[in-house]
């Protein structure tokens, strides 16, 4: 079994275990700024947060940050989540495509009833919802949701589509979404990914109508912006 506390890497991005190979990191850059600019110490006063809840969706920072405003206050706040276009090619990630998550239900009977009586005139809660989350992509795979430009263009860095594959685990045969490149895609144009969606397992299933069903989507969206430094030097 890997060490959890160790960075590892998967094609050219860093892949970190638990957040601990992450927290390592951050604490070892720090000491080392005085040696790469023939200084003594740090001309800042820094202050760690380190916040592991994230996916879990807890609140914890959240609940923190105001009960601590006077222990958290700075001049200025880097996030050090975002990742680099390569291994040993650093970025500093100036801006974020913003994010909203959205749960839609829809019900459109008092409860279920037999497929084989009442299908076809019925209303079918979960082919309407079908239908609904097949409106937020089109043909491409180009997100289509009014009021979010999906032609936007990335001047950035680019990620070359072969390596996305790669790092994706795209299977072979398998199409890439989107009429943009995968920079332009991934951090030019909005994205939306549908996270879950309740309804009847295939094992088990019923020949009846379902009253009620519903999911939840992740939206992101607005251009960020990546800008690359280059390598640091020894130390």
């Amino acid at each position: 079994m890997a060490n959890p506390a160790v960075p590892a890497h998967r094609g050219r991005r860093p892949l970190v275990r638990p957040r601990r190979g992450r927290l390592q990191r951050q604490h070892r850059r720090a000491p080392r700024w005085p040696c790469a600019h023939s200084a003594t110490t740090i001309p800042v006063n820094l202050k760690l947060v380190v916040e592991g809840s994230e996916e879990q969706g807890t609140g914890g920072l959240e609940d923190f940050v105001p009960k601590n405003a006077d222990l958290l206050r700075a001049d200025a706040i880097l996030v050090c989540d975002t990742g680099n276009a390569a291994v040993g090619h650093p970025a500093a990630t100036v801006s974020l495509r913003g994010m909203i998550n959205v749960v839609v239900t829809v019900q459109a009977l008092k409860s279920e009833v037999h497929s084989g009586m009442f299908g076809g005139p019925a209303p079918d809660a979960l082919a309407a919802l079908v239908a609904m989350l097949a409106t937020l992509r089109d043909d491409q795979g180009n997100t289509t949701i009014t009021g979010l430009d999906n032609t936007q263009t990335w001047t950035g860095e680019l990620y070359p589509p072969e390596q996305f594959r790669s790092d994706a685990g795209v299977l072979d045969g398998v199409s890439l979404l989107g009429d943009g490149s995968v920079s332009d895609m991934l951090w030019a144009r909005p994205a939306v990914t549908i996270l879950g969606i309740d309804c009847p397992p295939v094992l088990g299933s019923t020949a009846a109508i379902v009253p009620r069903r519903g999911c939840s989507a992740e939206s992101t969206h607005s251009a960020g912006h990546r800008s690359r430094p280059g390598p640091p030097g020894p130390c």
